[in-house]
């Protein structure tokens, strides 16, 4: 296995720069679209996503194939159809490096299916 060591990556053309932290912690650690509406729901794409599990209506569970470092991560989600809000982490969940837990509801705040369900996950 190769290893590049940087403190910096510099353009051959510009003057610009990047700190090679900002490159490292700035990406996303694992992310996926999928349909909550199908069972087992499906994978679109994906990145460091081993599964998705419907545990109850409009509640998914979204397991890494890597872990995260630690449980200090953000989840960035979206929800596409009619009139659906997505929120991550439960209130009532554990914080886990496994995993993260998502769901979904209607505009009427019902937990809900949702045809289109997108997370990201950074830290």
């Amino acid at each position: 296995m190769s290893k590049l060591i940087a403190d910096s990556l510099e353009s051959r053309t510009t003057e610009k720069s990047v700190d090679v932290d900002n490159v490292a912690n700035g990406v996303a650690r694992a992310w996926v679209n999928f349909d909550g509406t199908t069972t087992p729901p499906t994978i679109r794409a994906s990145y460091n996503v081993s599964s998705v599990v419907r545990d109850g209506t409009g509640l998914y569970t979204v397991n890494f194939t890597n872990p995260m470092p630690d449980a200090l991560y953000c989840t960035v989600t979206r929800s596409k159809g009619a009139a659906f809000t997505v929120e991550g982490a439960e209130s009532n969940s554990d914080v886990s490096i496994n995993y993260v837990q998502l769901a979904t509801f209607t505009a009427g705040s019902s937990l809900a299916n949702s045809p289109q369900i997108n997370a990201a996950i950074f830290r």
